[in-house]
Formats: C-alpha cells, structure tokens, sequence
C-alpha cells in the first residue's frame, strides 16, 4: 500500500535508503516511517496510523448503477468500519465490446459516490483488481 502511496520509484528508494541506514541493526515502524516522509517529501502520519495502528481495516460495500441519460456509471463506496479510511482505490471497468479502462478513485470519507464516464452499460466491473489494498468488500450492481 505504501508503494501504491508513493509510487514506484520512490518507494524502491526507501526500501533501498532503509537498508542502508539500518541494515543489520534494530529499527522500529517509526525509522521507517521517519526513512519513508524523507524520501518521498509526504507526511505519512495519517498513512502509518491507518494501516499499521489502527484496530480494523477497512470494510467496504461497494455498489453501482449505470446511467443512461448521461452515460456514467455511478459507484458509491461505503465504509462500514468504526473510523474512516482515506486511501485511493482502483476500479476496473470492462465493457462487452472488449474495451476496458482502470479508473483510481480516492476515498476519505464514509459514504461517497463517484460518476465515471461509460459510453454502455459495463460488462464487469472489479475493485482493487491488482489486490494492492487491505480491505474486506464487495461489489454489486444495484437494480
């Protein structure tokens, strides 16, 4: 997730200045967290606390509706956990036609809903389809 976080170069840049500061020696979660905001120039605190502190991870109850009048699908994303999450989420959209399209969206609260642009009514649609985020979840279609 913290590659997802901060992307690839950068996250192989921490792994990489990690081990050279503590390789062979003790570390704790906060030298890698201090390590990773070096690098990456982000305050990871939010980040850390969510993923590694927290009680639960996320539960999510995704649903979605296409929209014919304007040709979107709307994906409304729930959190059905205590407290609430913030972290981008990636949403894989197939089409009968063989078109596909990966779509991140950001979720940072407990209920929201995204319109995503969709010339037809999709075939699939799959959340975190490369499995890079902790969650428990499903996605339906509503009728």
């Amino acid at each position: 997730m913290l590659r997802k976080e901060a992307g690839d170069s950068l996250f192989h840049a921490i792994i990489q200045q990690f081990y050279k500061e503590y390789g062979g020696k003790n570390a704790d979660t906060d030298d890698f967290k201090r390590v990773s905001e070096d690098i990456s120039g982000k305050n990871l605190s939010q980040f850390f606390k969510q993923w590694l502190y927290a009680e639960e991870n996320p539960r999510l109850k995704i649903s979605w509706k296409y929209k014919v009048a304007d040709n979107t699908i709307r994906l409304t994303v729930k959190q059905l956990q205590q407290s609430t999450f913030a972290f981008p989420l990636e949403i894989f959209v197939q089409f009968t036609n063989g078109v596909s399209s990966l779509q991140r969206i950001t979720i940072n609260q407990k209920v929201e809903t995204f319109a995503l642009p969709a010339a037809e009514r999709p075939l699939n649609i799959i959340a975190d389809p490369n499995a890079c985020l902790l969650f428990e979840g499903n996605i339906t279609e509503e009728k």
